[in-house]
């Protein structure tokens, strides 16, 4: 918030009246399982991609069958979680916390 507050105070004023539940991740509540998407033409879009070409009954079912699969998916990850971020997202620091062991600090002093 403090870099929202630097680069644009009115974005800043007007996210700061809004309930933090509507428009972060942070403050959702689990509700959302890590998904950010909230158009719904984004979500039919990924589920559509190379399917458009199918007769109508076979679009419908298709859409019906994936998606069922796909929020099955994510409710099965978000009652599993054991931390408080999505797996990924969990799996992104883990891999980053290892490759920052490796970091060597040396100390140059050229007098």
């Amino acid at each position: 918030m403090k870099e929202i507050q630097e680069r644009n105070v009115d974005a800043y004023i007007y996210l700061m009246k809004l309930d933090p539940e509507k428009w972060t991740l942070l403050h959702d509540g689990s509700h959302r399982h890590g998904i950010m998407t909230t158009n719904i033409s984004e979500t039919l879009n990924s589920v559509l991609k190379k399917v458009r070409v199918l007769p109508l009954k076979a679009l419908v079912e298709l859409i019906f069958n994936k998606l069922v699969k796909y929020f099955h998916q994510h409710h099965e990850e978000a009652e599993n979680c054991v931390h408080p971020f999505p797996t990924r997202i969990f799996d992104k620091f883990l891999r980053i916390e290892m490759k920052s062991r490796e970091h060597k600090v040396t100390t140059y002093n050229p007098r």
